[in-house]
C-alpha cells in the first residue's frame, strides 16, 4: 500500500500523541496507524519500520513546518539574528503541543547506539534554520554558524522544556539573549575556526553536504 505524504503526516501526528505514554516504540507507531484509520501492520514498513525512522520523519516535519511559516513572512528587512529567532520561534509553535514527545525524543536519541543518528537529524535542522533565515554562506562560516547555532538551539530547547509562560515568551527572551551573546563574541568564532581548520580535511563533518 502506497501512502501519500499527507497520509504519512497524519499517521506521524497521530503517533506523536502516544509517544509520551509508550515512548518511541513500534507500539506507538501501530497505535498511530490505527488512530489515523489505517491497518496497524503498516507500522512494519512505514518510516523504515523503526522508531528511529519515525523520529527522522518528526525532525523533517518540524523543518518543513518551519520553512513554510518562514516563507509566509517577509524576513528580508530583519537583521539575520532576528530572522533566526523568528525561525526558531516557528519551530517552537509547531512543537508546543508535543512538548513531552520532544522530551522523549531527546532521551531516546541520547542513547549511545542512537547518538550518531540524532546528531545527523539535529545538524540537518540547524542547516534548515540558517537556510530559512536566508544564509548563503559557502566558506568556513557555513560550519561555524551551524556549530554556534547548535549550541544556542540545544540550550534553548532545554530551557523551553520547563518553560510555562504563555506562547513561550520566556524561552524567546532566553533565545534572543543567547543569540546576542554569540553575535558579540567573534573571538570565539575565530577559536572555532582555528580548531576546525586543522581537522576539517581529515574528519567527516556531521552537518552534511552544503546545498549547491
Amino acid at each position: 500500500m502506497k501512502l501519500t505524504p499527507e497520509e504519512q503526516e497524519t499517521i506521524l501526528l497521530a503517533t506523536l500523541s502516544h509517544v509520551p505514554f509508550d515512548g518511541w516504540s513500534m507500539k506507538a507507531i501501530r497505535q498511530g496507524c490505527k488512530d489515523a484509520g489505517f491497518d496497524p501492520d503498516l507500522a512494519n514498513w512505514l518510516f523504515g519500520g523503526t522508531p528511529l525512522g519515525a523520529i527522522d520523519a518528526f525532525f523533517l516535519l518540524t523543518d518543513q513546518k518551519m520553512l513554510e511559516a518562514a516563507r509566509s513572512q517577509d524576513l528580508s528587512a530583519l537583521p539575520i539574528r532576528k530572522r533566526v529567532s523568528v525561525c526558531v520561534g516557528e519551530r517552537l509553535d509547531f512543537l508546543a503541543p508535543h512538548k513531552e514527545t520532544v522530551r522523549q525524543t531527546m532521551s531516546y536519541l541520547a542513547h549511545p547506539t542512537r547518538m550518531r543518528e540524532g546528531l545527523s537529524f539535529f545538524a540537518r535542522s540547524m542547516s534548515e534554520i540558517w537556510y530559512a533565515a536566508g544564509d548563503t554562506a559557502t566558506d568556513f562560516n557555513y560550519y561555524t554558524k551551524r556549530m554556534l547555532l547548535g549550541g544556542v538551539y540545544a540550550a534553548t530547547m532545554r530551557y523551553w522544556l520547563s518553560d510555562t509562560s504563555i506562547h513561550h515568551e520566556k524561552t524567546l527572551d532566553f533565545l534572543e539573549a543567547r543569540l546576542m551573546e554569540v553575535s558579540q563574541i567573534p573571538r570565539v568564532k575565530n577559536q572555532v575556526k582555528d580548531l576546525f581548520s586543522k581537522i576539517v580535511k581529515s574528519v567527516p563533518f556531521p552537518f552534511g553536504n552544503k546545498r549547491e
